[in-house]
C-alpha cells in the first residue's frame, strides 16, 4: 500500500545521496536505464524509487505481468498483461503488445517491469525514440546485461545496445550479522557500445569524485535539462 520511496532506501542505506542525485537526473533527462540483479536483489523496489522521482506533470506508462509499481501522478497508466483465456474469444496480449500501443500514446516515460525477451527491441525503439525509458533484468554484473541483451532471444542491434544510458548492479551482500542487505553494488555508463565503470561499492567514500571524473552523461544531462 505504501511503496518504498527513494528517501526509504537512502536511510536503509541500499546507496548513497550521490548515487540518488544522479539517478534522479538521468531519469528526469529522459534517459535509458536497466536495473540489474538476481531474483529477490530489490531491482523493482529500487524502479519504483527512481520513477517516483519523475516531474509529476510527466505522462507515464508501466507495463507489467504482475502490477508491483505503483505512482502517485496525476498521469499515470498502468497496463498488464492478460493470458488467454482457454475456451473463450479473449486473447493472449503480452509486455510486445502493450510496448506497440505504449509508443502510440506519446508517453513522456515508459517503464517496464522486467525485459525477457523481443519486448526488449521495443523499449530499446522507444529510448532512440525520445522516450524515457526504464526496466530491470535477471543479470550478475553489466556485462552479463549486455550479453542478454545481444544474444536470442532478445537479440538487440548494436545500434540498440548504444542507447543505453546506464546499467546498475544491485546485489544482496553478507553483512555482519548473517543477514543479506541489499547494495547498489556498480554503475556502468555504456559509451558507444562499450561499458565504462563509473561506480563501485568499494569506492563509496569518495563517489562523488567518482561521478565527476568518470562520467560521460552528467555533461549531456545538464545540457538536456538546461
Amino acid at each position: 500500500e505504501k511503496p518504498l520511496t527513494m528517501s526509504d532506501l537512502l536511510i536503509s542505506k541500499v546507496l548513497t545521496p550521490t548515487i540518488a542525485a544522479y539517478l534522479w537526473l538521468l531519469a528526469e533527462a529522459q534517459g535509458f536505464l536497466i536495473i540489474s540483479g538476481s531474483m529477490g536483489s530489490g531491482k523493482t523496489t529500487l524502479l519504483q524509487s527512481i520513477a517516483s522521482l519523475l516531474p509529476p506533470y510527466s505522462k507515464i506508462i508501466t507495463i507489467e505481468d504482475t502490477p508491483e509499481l505503483k505512482l502517485i501522478t496525476p498521469n499515470w497508466d498502468s497496463f498488464i498483461t492478460r493470458p488467454r483465456l482457454p475456451g473463450t474469444e479473449m486473447q493472449e496480449i503480452d509486455l510486445e503488445d502493450l510496448l506497440k500501443y505504449a509508443l502510440r500514446r506519446r508517453a513522456d516515460y515508459v517503464i517496464v517491469g522486467e525485459v525477457r525477451g523481443r519486448e526488449a527491441k521495443y523499449l530499446a525503439q522507444a529510448a532512440t525514440s525520445g522516450y524515457g525509458a526504464m526496466t530491470t533484468i535477471h543479470s550478475n554484473s553489466p556485462e552479463g546485461v549486455i550479453m542478454r541483451l545481444s544474444l536470442d532471444p532478445i537479440k538487440l542491434p548494436p545500434l540498440f545496445i548504444k542507447s543505453i544510458t546506464a546499467i546498475v548492479q544491485i546485489r544482496n551482500l553478507p553483512s555482519l550479522g548473517g543477514k543479506a542487505i541489499r547494495r547498489v553494488y556498480e554503475i556502468d555508463e555504456v559509451d558507444n557500445g562499450n561499458l565504462i565503470n563509473i561506480y563501485r561499492i568499494g569506492n563509496q567514500q569518495n563517489d562523488v569524485n567518482n561521478f565527476i571524473n568518470n562520467s560521460k552523461k552528467l555533461e549531456i544531462v545538464s545540457n538536456r535539462l538546461g
